[in-house]
């Protein structure tokens, strides 16, 4: 027996939606349901028999509003939502150092707004070293203009994290993280995310979260610079090329808008997962 839908049945833009109940009753049954497109279970979906193989599979979030029940013997039953929408900028497994685009497809890196997610760590467990993770020429001076996400782990500094948005005006950047000791934990994946939008009425302009707890939230101390940065996209190092990143970083997502803390939540527990 097979189930299947057609690119016309579910490769509109509206997706597809069940609504009634479908039944599979037998011995012997394999059904899959690939869902490549939104869809909405309002009804229920029943399996009852011997030997059923049930694999569900949506690529996207999908919302189920029935019940969903197998009854048998032999039955395998897989469920598997990845939670992660698409990404403006989706990298995995990043070959160190890394480079993209050029500096006039980055500016929205220290205008906003944007969401990052970057999954990294440090090959040492105290390296002593500052680390950059992710620069758009800022090199962590606010004279220069964009944004610099770093590890800092030097003489005064105990496995933090650095960030600074920068708009060009010496001592005067628009965002920069208040570090804690501690705060970015080294020699192990950590889930690091930055959030920003400049004049939020929703909230602190400025979010830094690792592993899901918020380390620094804020507003912006001056306007956001309206030029491009000073560079294109470097990860691993800082754009002249100092300060490698002496580790790995198994995934990168930039997003053009800010995320609400609930789909910070559903992002950061899936990459949490996937990168333990």
């Amino acid at each position: 027996m097979k189930l299947a839908f057609s690119p016309a049945d579910i490769g509109q833009a509206g997706g597809v939606t069940i609504s009634s109940v479908i039944e599979m009753d037998g011995m012997g049954v394999q059904a899959s349901l690939d869902i490549s497109e939104p869809i909405d279970l309002a009804g229920a979906i029943e399996m009852d028999g011997f030997a059923i193989n049930s694999v569900i599979e949506p690529i996207i979030p999908v919302g189920v509003g029935g019940a969903i029940e197998m009854d048998g013997i032999g039955i395998s039953a897989i469920l598997e939502p990845e939670g992660i929408p698409p990404a403006h900028t989706e990298l995995t497994n990043v070959t160190l150092p890394y480079t993209q685009g050029v500096p006039a497809d980055w500016a929205f890196l220290h205008q906003g707004p944007f969401s990052i997610y970057i999954v990294a760590r440090t090959t040492s467990a105290d390296p002593g070293l500052l680390q950059v993770i992710l620069d758009t020429g800022a090199r962590g001076a606010s004279a220069n203009t964009g944004i610099t996400i770093a590890f800092d782990d030097r003489n005064a500094f105990n496995d933090q994290l650095f960030v600074i948005i920068s708009r060009g005006t010496l001592g005067n950047p628009t965002v920069a993280i208040t570090r804690q000791d501690g705060d970015l934990p080294s020699g192990s994946n950590q889930v690091v995310e930055i959030h920003y939008k400049f004049g939020d009425t929703n909230g602190p302009d400025f979010v830094a979260r690792v592993n899901g707890i918020v380390v620094d939230a804020k507003n912006s101390t001056s306007t956001p610079a309206g030029t491009n940065p000073n560079a294109a996209l470097h990860i691993g190092q800082d754009s002249d090329g100092n300060f490698p990143l002496n580790g790995a970083v198994e995934k990168v997502l930039i997003y053009t808008e800010k995320h609400e803390p609930s789909l910070r939540d559903q992002i950061q527990g899936q990459l949490s997962a996937l990168y333990p």
